[in-house]
């Protein structure tokens, strides 16, 4: 899922030139990636016998890749060489 992930973002940027991302595309992206690999009803390593718990593991399984795993594709395209990424940060203010 994770090459996947990298791939989607690797493919859209043009070779020898660069691209801000917004969270909403690199959302989507995800989104697709999760939808192509993680196809199957349960996930192959369950040791769950009731289908309502399988189902439970492969939303909380997602849940995962959304918050903590996704960051590893960025770490794919690092190691790839002749590639690098950045991540700014911005914040909004409010008037209040």
């Amino acid at each position: 899922m994770i090459f996947s992930f990298a791939g989607k973002i690797m493919n859209s940027i043009q070779a020898n030139s660069s691209k801000f991302f917004d969270g909403d595309e690199l959302d989507e992206m995800l989104k697709e990636s999760i939808d192509e690999v993680i196809d199957y009803a349960k996930l192959p390593w369950s040791k769950k016998d009731k289908e309502e718990a399988q189902e439970k593991e492969k939303i909380t399984y997602i849940k995962d890749i959304n918050k903590k795993r996704s960051k590893h594709a960025f770490t794919v395209i690092r190691l790839l060489g002749k590639t690098k990424h950045e991540t700014i940060k911005c914040s909004l203010l409010s008037d209040h």
